[in-house]
């Protein structure tokens, strides 16, 4: 059995046996809620996601059930479009080349993107990475999905225009507590497992 999350986002990251039967949960969804809660500014939030894989999918449904003013953008239109429709009404769609229509719009900015330094091409063919993107629509908070580095460029930007970069070791982070509650019924301090995960 698939818990309704994970059935609505199309992904399943963790498994848990209950009464002889395995069922599949999504942690993104919920560390994408405990992240959003404690960062995401203005009333309501808005956030705008840009990536329409499983993260970008998670981060999307967990903003927009939250009441958050919500916006995927990917660069495929159709898929994009695809992909918000799947998630139920209340996200919004962004054509790339209108990205920068979203100037002044954004206060929580996501890069769900395989990497913050991959180019992005819009059907207009101008490319413009995550990291301008950033620096263009100057966003209050910016959360990084990659969780390979601790500092990506796509943070930076966030910082340089005087935003609130998160990294995705505190995505990665919350994943596990969620994943340990499932398991275990009790999780490890959050910000402790953070700062190992960053050491």
């Amino acid at each position: 059995r698939i818990e309704a999350h994970a059935n609505r986002i199309g992904v399943v990251n963790t498994i848990k046996a209950e009464g002889g039967k395995l069922i599949g949960y999504n942690t993104e969804y919920s560390a994408a809620v405990e992240l959003l809660g404690r960062h995401a500014k203005g009333d309501p939030p808005s956030v705008l996601i840009i990536g329409t894989g499983g993260a970008g999918r998670s981060i999307a449904a967990a903003a927009s059930d939250m009441g958050f003013k919500t916006f995927i953008c990917g660069s495929n239109l159709e898929r994009t479009t695809k992909v918000s429709r799947s998630l139920g009404s209340g996200i919004g769609t962004i054509p790339l080349q209108s990205v920068t229509r979203m100037k002044g719009k954004v206060s929580v900015l996501v890069n769900a993107t395989p990497g913050s330094l991959a180019k992005i091409e819009g059907r207009n063919e101008t490319k413009m990475s995550v990291s301008e993107i950033a620096r263009f629509l100057e966003p209050s908070v910016g959360i990084d999905v990659v969780y390979s580095s601790s500092w990506t460029s796509f943070l930076s930007s966030v910082e340089s225009r005087g935003g609130t970069p998160i990294s995705g070791f505190d995505m990665l982070a919350s994943e596990v507590v969620e994943a340990h509650k499932l398991w275990t019924g009790t999780g490890p301090d959050l910000e402790s497992l953070r700062k190992c995960a960053i050491e």
